[in-house]
């Protein structure tokens, strides 16, 4: 019916066979879960260590309201939001 359909199956099986690919694709497809893992990570680590007062996000280092007392000083909520942040791109 398909005369074009039995090359494009030899095709198929001859490309998934290569062995050598294998490790590739699996590595490229776990980046994205390492990464958010490793974001994840940071931030519960650094949370936890800080006393669970502030938790390192980029977009809570600063702004136009005052940072609650509890929370640890403007320059290590710049440190630990800029970590964040390159863990984010």
């Amino acid at each position: 019916m398909f005369p074009d359909a039995r090359l494009m199956i030899v095709d198929l099986t001859q490309w998934t066979g290569a062995a050598s690919e294998v490790p590739t694709i699996v590595a490229q497809a776990a980046v994205p879960f390492l990464a958010a893992g490793a974001t994840v990570g940071w931030i519960l680590s650094a949370s936890a260590w800080l006393g669970r007062v502030w938790a390192p996000t980029p977009w809570d280092v600063t702004g136009d309201w005052p940072a609650p007392s509890t929370w640890p000083p403007l320059a290590t909520r710049w440190i630990f939001g800029g970590v964040t942040f390159v863990l984010l791109i």
